[in-house]
């Protein structure tokens, strides 16, 4: 342990470092007990003796020396003690450029270190000699002692003060899916797996914080395939940093503040990728991204968010999912990097507690990094006020850097083929000639779109409510061309016309086509009563459910404006709802999903929640509507008729004034089925409790009975009469043959 010729001479410069304490004298020369003991300038400590007895030692001597390193600018100690084990039994930090110091433990002089200088033999539990170069400083040193368990939580504090490096010597780990590289020039790396998960850039404007984003995007895609790392970016400054880097294949998702409505499919795009994720570590048993089986491609994926106060404070939605992925994205492969002029009121905090990789470039005021940066010294801190552009201080949580953003070689983008993170918005046109299909659905919440079949809608009655101009003829039109020309019927537009056929059809179901349509009820039941309104929609309904039991998928599609009475007893009757354009601004049955406003394109629709688009009618696909059908009136029927003018006399003719005294005969002729009422409304015979039918104008009339109700024909002034003398006529000639005459 002597001092050879070849060592070189002492620094007068250099780490002091604490090894225990002892007696000492001050300067007066008067002995001191408990002083602490310091060895100045060492080139290597070593702590002989047996294992039992340096046991607690030597995790107090290696912590002093990481103390000391956390105060200097040096290199710090790097992966000298694996978490959750013992230090090791030796290692060596660097203390400047071309210096290093050991650290070692062993149990006999001969195995110590030639650079070792400082040599502690212990000789008792808890005390030492100190030798330096082989002359005793001191017989008796009272060690530090500390338990492993106590150092660990002594470095789990120190920790975030260690100013790692200022130049990487390590090249990047080679490309796999247990890493992220993230390039800035040259020689400045950090792998934000390791060091992350997530990662903040600040500065002034003007810093380069624009120019940093595209070379570390850039060196991932000249790094990386496609299939393995993807990138998404949110620029909510105008989108003037895509330029750069949107023909990059890695890039699955490009956004800006001019995009408007993307913003809220790219915020569900984001959230569908989570779930999809985590149903992917659940079938397959596996803690993170790193342990898939390499057979399942589930790449890395880089969130850079530029302007990320400007993005929050018009999204605040926005924040949860950053706080959502700072808790679990490490485990979900999916990494933050959030961009802003101040950290400090802009970043999440629960974020920033989970950002090691912190990259500081030109600030205004020491404050906005002193408490961030970590590992920097003042001076460094300092240095970065009012620096050039493209200044950086990178901490990485292993290491602090400082350096210039530099351009990277110009070399091409690793190639390959990557699905988009969140699909594009709906198109104001889709065509589809194919049958059976309605409109082109898009989930973005599932990231699913999807064509919306006739025969995924239940049977039945399907009430499409909508403004005017909403596109309901377009909807009819698409859904008879889904069915076939042949296979659809739309209902008369006319009132007599629209009962008698709905009349017609509850008796008649054999002969139903798979869709019938009646286009804006509203309009066509205009100006009728309430009762009456309401009854046409439960007729409706009575229809809708006799469709439902059919064989064959069978629907009746009714377009009504919102709010009116037959769109209210509909969807009081549970019937099921197309929501097509709506005015946001008169209507309150609107649901939390929303409904296409006056703004959307015609053809926009919401089915169970779920936004689509209907696609346009190759051409006319609306038949004519078909003529009701007329039965002739029975010969014994009792007509009541609204003026006398109108009305022949006869006891088989009566005028509504005078129901009220013929009450009995009008019941009786209702119950016989033989009830008929030309221009005379039901709600005008509301003694009988008759259905509430239109009033019909001359010829035809509406014949009642409890086995239902018909039109009929009924002829104009002295039709009964005539109807009288052609029968005689016919009676008589009929006699006239069987006598022979």
């Amino acid at each position: 342990m002597q001092q050879p010729l070849w060592r070189p001479q002492r620094t007068a410069e250099g780490p002091a470092i604490r090894i225990g304490c002892g007696t000492g004298t001050n300067s007066e020369g008067e002995a001191l007990i408990g002083a602490p003991m310091v060895a100045q300038a060492p080139r290597g400590i070593a702590l002989v003796g047996p294992a039992g007895l340096t046991e607690h030692c030597w995790p107090a001597l290696v912590t002093s020396v990481a103390i000391h390193q956390s105060r200097s600018n040096a290199p710090p100690l790097e992966r000298w003690w694996p978490k959750d084990r013992p230090p090791l039994a030796q290692v060596e930090v660097v203390t400047s450029v071309d210096e290093a110091m050991v650290v070692q433990r062993c149990e006999d002089e001969a195995a110590v270190d030639e650079r070792v200088d400082n040599v502690l033999r212990v000789v008792s539990p808890g005390y030492a000699q100190w030798f330096r170069d082989g002359v005793m400083v001191s017989e008796a040193v009272r060690l530090d002692r500390l338990s492993v368990h106590e150092a660990l939580r002594l470095w789990q504090f120190l920790e975030q003060w260690f100013p790692p490096t200022r130049d990487k010597r390590e090249a990047p780990p080679e490309p796999s899916r247990d890493n992220l590289v993230l390039r800035w020039s040259a020689t400045g790396w950090s792998d934000l797996v390791r060091s992350g998960p997530h990662g903040v850039i600040w500065g002034q404007s003007g810093s380069g914080k624009t120019v940093l984003m595209n070379t570390l995007i850039q060196s991932i895609s000249r790094r990386y395939r496609p299939e393995e790392v993807q990138v998404v970016v949110v620029d909510f400054k105008g989108g003037s940093g895509l330029a750069v880097i949107d023909q990059l294949p890695h890039l699955v998702g490009a956004l800006s503040d001019l995009d408007g409505p993307l913003t809220a499919r790219a915020f569900h795009g984001i959230g569908a990728e989570i779930r999809r994720r985590e149903r992917m570590l659940r079938e397959h048993r596996a803690p993170d991204l790193s342990a898939l089986p390499l057979s399942v491609k589930c790449p890395r994926t880089l969130l850079v968010i530029d302007e990320v106060a400007a993005l929050i404070h018009q999204h605040p939605e926005w924040e949860a999912l950053f706080e959502d992925i700072a808790s679990r994205g490490r485990a979900l492969g999916l990494h933050l990097l959030l961009i802003g002029q101040r950290v400090a009121g802009q970043v999440p905090r629960a974020v920033l507690a989970n950002a090691s990789l912190r990259m500081c470039l030109r600030i205004g005021d020491p404050s906005e990094a002193s408490d961030i940066l970590r590992g920097a010294s003042a001076s460094d801190i300092n240095a970065l006020v009012a620096a050039p552009a493209g200044t950086i201080a990178v901490s990485d949580g292993v290491q602090l850097i400082v350096g210039q953003v530099e351009p990277l070689p110009d070399t091409p983008a690793r190639p390959g083929v990557v699905m988009p993170l969140w699909l594009p918005a709906l198109p104001q046109r889709v065509e589809n000639s194919a049958s059976g299909v309605l409109a082109l659905m898009d989930n973005p919440e599932e990231q699913s779109q999807f064509p919306l079949r006739i025969d995924d809608i239940p049977r039945g009655v399907v009430l499409a409510s909508g403004d005017s101009s909403a596109g309901h003829s377009t909807l009819l039109g698409r859904w008879a061309g889904a069915v076939g020309e042949e296979s659809s019927e739309v209902l008369p537009p006319d009132l007599i016309g629209l009962t008698a056929r709905l009349l017609t059809l509850v008796g008649h179901l054999q002969e139903l086509p798979q869709m019938l349509g009646i286009d804006r009820l509203d309009r066509i039941c205009r100006g009728q009563s309430e009762a009456f309104r309401e009854w046409i929609a439960e007729l409706i309904h009575t229809l809708g459910r006799l469709l439902a039991d059919q064989p064959r998928p069978t629907h009746l599609v009714v377009t009504v404006a919102p709010g009116t009475p037959e769109a209210r007893v509909l969807r009081r009757l549970l019937a099921s709802h197309i929501y097509v354009r709506h005015a946001l601004d008169n209507h309150s049955e609107l649901l939390p999903h929303g409904v296409p406003s006056t703004d959307s394109p015609p053809g926009r629709i919401v089915f169970n929640g779920i936004w689509g688009q209907v696609f346009i009618p190759s051409h006319d696909e609306l038949q004519p509507p078909r003529a009701p059908e007329v039965a002739p009136m029975p010969k014994d029927a009792l007509v009541v008729c609204q003026q006398l003018e109108a009305c022949v006399d006869g006891d088989n003719l009566i005028t509504l004034a005078q129901a009220d005294e013929r009450f009995f005969d009008l019941e009786r002729a209702y119950r016989s089925g033989q009830l008929v009422l030309v221009g005379v409304a039901g709600d005008a015979l509301r003694a009988l409790r008759i259905p509430p039918v239109p009033a019909t104008a001359s010829p035809e009339g509406w014949l009642l009975g409890p086995a239902g109700i018909a039109l009929v024909r009924v002829g104009g002034l002295g039709a009964l009469e005539d109807r009288v003398d052609a029968d005689r006529v016919e009676t008589e000639s009929l006699a006239d043959r069987a006598t022979g005459q």
